[in-house]
């Protein structure tokens, strides 16, 4: 299933137009992957190791080498690092894929991978298309392993028409393609049904049972039996992401704010898959919604402070680590939401613009938003 990203901004939203209807949904294909060596197998059994990723950019034809530099050696590397750090998988090493031709995916397929086989987790092609559109990039798993069902072989395309060297965010970039990697690792409709757990995903909720469990105990909901995914757009985005309203400025909602949260829920919803063991001292803190009870979840837009009242409206966020937006989104319910767009984040002073005077703010490591009266008025 291909997947496709939000990304919100102030003013205007950098989004990802539908193209469900121009290009096919991938139905993932398998093959079977072996431990290194058949004597290993009693010793794979009772280690773990951290995912290993193969990046290879051979499928960018139509990228200039700045831009397959940039998305390869500097997006792709921070990526691969940090999904190593957040995910381990069985075994003392990664098992070996198999020799291949061809995938679902529309990949040309090198030499190398056809003539042998490859020892990493998940091999990821990197495609790349020039599209005068608002999708950023998109992504799916292409093969699963056979004796698993976890994905091994993916893709991410990207938009290079998005690439703007006059106002490139390294942060906005990586966050945007570490989203579609957890698409292809495991948070997609079509691939929920691998899942070794079985869950329920009807009724716009998904249910495994660590992520419910957490879901109780963040928004102090007892009652919660299901956790709500996406109920607005279309197929590029319902049912595949975590609803808007109730989890805000997690990273795996459809729009990503400029301050998203790799939060436990991922990592929880990763570890129900039953593919990936979290590092969760990794998780990022997420204030949306905690502790507001179960009538955040039921209410359409509840009185709490992630909602507001006034369009336009700037204020300090819960954390006071960067300043809000008042506005509603595509995916908001219809609900005036408290966002944090690009250029309203205080530790970066590159892309912080100014709400006020230039001369008393100065963003940098360790800002914080804070109210003052400004000429008579209260201001953030």
């Amino acid at each position: 299933m291909i997947i496709e990203l939000i990304l919100l901004f102030p003013f205007y939203v950098l989004s990802h137009r539908c193209i469900h209807e121009e290009r096919q949904q991938v139905t993932p294909s398998f093959l079977t992957t072996t431990p290194p060596t058949q004597d290993k197998r009693s010793l794979q059994a009772s280690m773990v190791h951290p995912i290993q990723i193969l990046v290879d950019s051979s499928n960018m034809r139509n990228a200039d080498s700045d831009a397959k530099t940039f998305i390869e050696k500097t997006v792709m590397s921070e990526v691969s690092k940090k999904l190593s750090r957040l995910l381990m998988i069985q075994g003392g090493s990664p098992e070996l894929i198999p020799g291949f031709t061809s995938t679902p995916c529309n990949i040309i397929v090198p030499q190398q991978y056809s003539s042998r086989s490859t020892n990493a987790d998940l091999i990821i092609f990197l495609t790349s298309t020039f599209e005068q559109s608002d999708f950023l990039a998109f992504a799916s798993s292409c093969v699963l392993s056979r004796s698993t069902n976890r994905p091994i072989i993916g893709f991410v395309s990207i938009n290079l028409y998005k690439i703007n060297w006059s106002n490139i965010s390294i942060n906005d970039w990586t966050f945007a393609v570490l989203h579609e990697m957890f698409h292809i690792l495991a948070f997609s409709p079509s691939l929920f049904r691998f899942f070794p757990s079985r869950l329920a995903s009807s009724n716009n909720q998904i249910i495994t049972p660590k992520l419910v469990s957490y879901a109780q105990f963040h928004f102090s909901c007892p009652n919660m039996f299901g956790v709500p995914l996406e109920n607005e757009g279309d197929s590029r985005s319902a049912m595949a992401h975590f609803e808007k309203r109730v989890f805000g400025n997690e990273l795996m909602t459809s729009q990503l704010t400029a301050a998203p949260s790799l939060s436990h829920f991922t990592l929880k919803l990763m570890e129900d898959s039953g593919w990936y063991i979290p590092n969760y001292s990794l998780a990022e803190p997420l204030t949306w919604g905690k502790d507001r009870g179960c009538s955040f979840l039921s209410n359409s837009c509840p009185v709490s402070r992630e909602m507001c009242g006034q369009v336009g409206a700037v204020e300090c966020s819960v954390d006071f680590l960067n300043k809000v937006r008042c506005q509603k989104t595509g995916f908001s319910d219809g609900c005036l939401i408290r966002e944090v767009n690009r250029g309203l984040v205080c530790s970066q002073p590159g892309l912080f613009s100014s709400t006020l005077h230039l001369d008393l703010e100065s963003p940098g490591e360790g800002a914080k938003c804070f109210y003052a009266r400004w000429l008579g008025k209260r201001s953030a």
